[in-house]
């Protein structure tokens, strides 16, 4: 049970951390991205969220969602910028 409330608690805070790098990289590109970009990008950053919290279960389902999405991971929001200016 305690392990099913800390997996339940970290990914609220991967949510909430996802929206908040997409606010981030809005005001400092300085325009608004919606749509499928804003998705790509939340998930990219909920994905490394996971990778970084060190729970076994969610770096699985990082890992397995980083192979069905090549090139996404590691995720920085200095390499969204790079990537955006391609």
């Amino acid at each position: 049970m305690a392990e099913l409330k800390k997996l339940t608690k970290l990914r609220l805070q991967a949510a909430s951390y996802a929206k908040r790098v997409a606010r981030e990289y809005c005001l400092i590109a300085r325009y608004l991205i919606g749509g499928k970009e804003r998705e790509r990008l939340e998930q990219s950053a909920k994905m490394q969220f996971y990778l970084d919290s060190g729970n076994k279960t969610l770096i699985v389902e990082a890992n397995e969602w980083a192979s069905a999405n090549p090139g996404c991971l590691p995720f920085s929001l200095e390499l969204g910028f790079q990537e955006s200016e391609t």
